[in-house]
């Protein structure tokens, strides 16, 4: 068995418990790897569940807004609800993908809805929401362009691929690539290690060779084996008290959760955290006691399996992580992954029907503060928007939209204005309104607050190097040279994967040369005109690094030629301190430029030694655009430092706060039988009831973080829970009669994993 990343997308796992028919794939002649229409990855996506949270139904939700995306999947009839005169008032506070699509769903319910964003809007020339920020980095003449954000989602994140088909991002027979993942193409495997346990790789593994995608899952020698047991280690295990596997489950959810299923599943799941949180990815590979047929990972086995894994980073980064996260890509088999190269089309075209529904935008506003009004049971709040202070009222609810870093820096900003008059044993230090009480917390932290600030994003800090990619004609004509083995390219797209040096800084495994097909690239505008005519996106070398390590975040070479090199640099540290982001785009920045290009070229055995910018193909397959072009050929990325995002992005994070409810509930009172904010915690902490109409969207407050989808998932939680909570407060007892039952109660009654109690 191998690692579930180094399947071909097209291949299926056995299955004990169903037959699973897959849809019909073609192999792309450009690049060799498989392609599927959306449809057909709707089709393959749609039975998914969430392993943590099974009770929650999305499949519905879908369904009526395949239908018609312009009704309401909330309300009886799908139309606006009639409130009497007394219509909602929702600030939403974000215009990323979770705040574009909750203030969609409130609008279609009938609300009148406001959506504050501190940045631009999106337009066909700058497109962008939240961390989904394209950004070209480009080079050389070729036609070719990059993008900074998520470029690749998996086949089962079905409210994704959902609202690019309903958004028109796309449409349903358009195509889309399988990710060029590590195993998956042809890959070059470089550096090595120095020690004498003859596991090192080093050279050229597959370069030149051409592979149908059916073969491309063997590892070296020397990795298969380590492969494999690694795969075992994860997919036989079997928390106590349950004899179910991480593969049974994985193939439960895959057939579709019967009743039976669903409670086997709940019960493995809760079984697992109970022995697993606070366990780390790492220390679970080297505990003797989950060993599976006598195999001991040692810290050399553990090292290589860091070389190996999720796409351009390797485990590498995650071994610090709780290893349920792991567990849970297992489960969901999240390997089947596509390029989506033209991202920046969604949130356009999320705004787009936001606008065209009525939504009342405010961009270039940054959201300062809200005070809530006991008499009311609303907000007013204070924004600010060219320099100048304005204050507005009321707002009856207020969503966050925001990564959770800055859902907590405003909520400290509101904090002050919170009256505490009519609240006993009232302490500002908890409030976080993330937690929903129905039983005492489960002990696996001392301090539910530490456990809440833990949801900070992954290492933040990315540098992103240009290089060519295979294209058609000629701006391909560079790139077709002959490899080591003197075997044409051909048309197949390579991936090269080493590691970064392991003393330096935010040690991370490195990959590079991704290459990305082009869809629909004719319409090109603004920025991207200079590529309209690409058939082939360009590749992207990129390392990554936290913050906390300062700035050294790629290899040094043997020469040591760019230690240090950012803090010694006053215009880069100026701009990443001020903006996030620095591109190498001006002869001021050609040295930093060529010494990041020498650090990376330095890592990499088997290839002749660099001479210069001038020097041509960097042999076999990468070039790097020449300096005399003077255009955009490097980019630096600290995402804590981009003004209102705060922070990178978020892996799924079940390891903080694992029975902390990532749905509707953890934010309102909405449900009439338990009033989430009237129950205490350690005995005497109040949550205070000004934030009882504050909720939250956005992936670090979602069930799923990664590839958009905990945003999207987020985003109809919170609006169901408004949706509910506003309908029992204007009709009373009849509000069942102004709203989807079936939907609310999925996503509100319904959501918890009653076993998280």
């Amino acid at each position: 068995m191998s690692l579930a990343s180094f399947y071909p997308v097209h291949e299926a796992a056995a299955n004990s418990y169903c037959t699973v028919t897959l849809p019909t794939q073609t192999i792309d002649p450009e690049t060799g790897l498989v392609k599927q229409t959306l449809n057909q990855i709707l089709m393959d996506g749609y039975n998914r569940v969430y392993i943590d949270n099974t009770n929650a139904v999305y499949s519905d939700i879908v369904a009526a807004e395949a239908a018609n995306s312009a009704k309401s999947p909330f309300t009886s009839d799908g139309n606006p609800i009639n409130w009497n005169g007394n219509t909602p008032h929702v600030a939403v506070v974000g215009g990323g993908m979770s705040g574009l699509l909750t203030a969609y769903q409130l609008k279609k319910a009938g609300m009148t809805v406001t959506l504050f964003e501190a940045g631009s809007k999106p337009t066909n020339g700058s497109i962008g929401a939240g961390r989904i920020a394209p950004t070209i980095v480009s080079g050389g003449g070729q036609s070719a362009t990059g993008q900074l954000g998520a470029m690749r989602f998996p086949s089962n994140a079905y409210l994704f691929w959902h609202y690019m088909k309903i958004s028109g991002a796309a449409g349903g027979n358009d195509t889309f690539t399988a990710f060029p993942n590590v195993g998956k193409v042809p890959t070059t495997f470089t550096g090595g290690d120095p020690g004498t346990s003859g596991d090192e790789v080093k050279g050229i593994w597959n370069t030149g060779q051409t592979h149908s995608p059916a073969s491309q899952k063997e590892l070296p020698a020397a990795f298969q084996t380590i492969s494999e047991k690694h795969a075992e280690r994860f997919s036989h295990y079997s928390p106590p008290g349950t004899s179910l596997t991480v593969q049974d489950v994985a193939d439960m959810i895959e057939c579709g959760l019967t009743p039976s299923y669903q409670s086997q599943v709940d019960t493995f799941w809760t079984a697992a955290v109970n022995e697993l949180y606070h366990r780390s990815y790492h220390d679970f590979l080297s505990d003797s006691a989950f060993n599976i047929g006598g195999y001991n990972f040692t810290a050399d086995r553990i090292k290589k399996v860091g070389y190996i894994g999720i796409g351009t980073g390797g485990f590498g980064p995650l071994f610090s992580r709780c290893v349920l996260e792991i567990i849970r890509l297992f489960i969901w088999r999240y390997d089947t992954e596509f390029a989506v190269p033209n991202l920046g089309d969604l949130p356009k075209k999320l705004y787009d029907k936001c606008k065209a529904a009525g939504v009342y935008f405010q961009y270039d506003t940054q959201f300062k503060s809200f005070v809530y009004d006991e008499d009311r049971g609303s907000y007013i709040i204070r924004y600010s928007s060219n320099g100048l202070i304005s204050t507005s009222g009321w707002r009856d609810y207020i969503v966050l939209a925001m990564t959770s870093q800055a859902s907590q820096d405003l909520l400290a900003n509101a904090q002050a204005n919170f009256p505490v008059s009519r609240i006993n044993n009232y302490t500002q230090n908890y409030i976080f309104p993330f937690y929903d009480n129905r039983s005492a917390y489960s002990g696996f932290s001392s301090d539910i607050k530490r456990d809440l600030e833990g949801q900070d994003g992954m290492d933040s800090v990315k540098i992103f190097q240009t290089m060519s990619g295979p294209a058609s004609g000629d701006t391909g004509a560079n790139y077709l040279q002959v490899d080591p083995n003197n075997t044409a390219y051909d048309a197949l797209i390579k991936t090269c994967f080493g590691n970064a040096n392991e003393n330096a800084p935010g040690y991370a495994p490195l990959g590079l040369t991704y290459v990305f097909p082009v869809h629909n690239n004719t319409s090109a505008t603004g920025p991207l005109l200079p590529f309209k005519d690409a058939t082939t996106s360009v590749a992207l070398h990129y390392n990554w690094g936290s913050d906390d390590y300062g700035q050294n975040f790629w290899p040094n070479d043997a020469a040591n030629i760019q230690a240090n090199l950012l803090n010694n640099d006053a215009s880069v540290q100026s701009a990443l301190n001020s903006t996030g982001k620095f591109f190498g785009s001006s002869s001021s920045a050609f040295n930093l430029g060529n010494n990041i290009w020498k650090a990376i070229r330095s890592r990499f055995s088997g290839f002749s030694a660099w001479t210069g910018f001038n020097a041509g193909l960097w042999a076999p397959f990468t070039w790097f655009f020449k300096k005399n072009n003077n255009i955009l050929n490097f980019a630096i990325v600290r995402w804590s430092k981009v003004p209102f995002i705060k922070m990178g992005f978020k892996l799924d994070r079940p390891s903080y706060g694992a029975n902390l409810i990532y749905a509707y509930k953890v934010n309102t009172e909405s449900y009439t039988y338990n009033y989430v904010w009237d129950m205490k915690f350690y005995g005497n902490y109040y949550v205070h009831p000004a934030v009882k109409k504050v909720y939250f969207a956005g992936d670090a407050v979602s069930n799923y973080g990664g590839w958009v989808e905990g945003a999207f998932q987020s985003a109809l939680n919170t609006s169901a829970g408004i949706i509910q909570q506003a309908a029992q407060a204007e009709f009373g007892g009849s509000w069942t009669s102004k709203v989807d039952t079936t939907n609310i109660n999925n996503l509100v009654q319904n959501a918890p994993d009653p076993y998280s109690y």
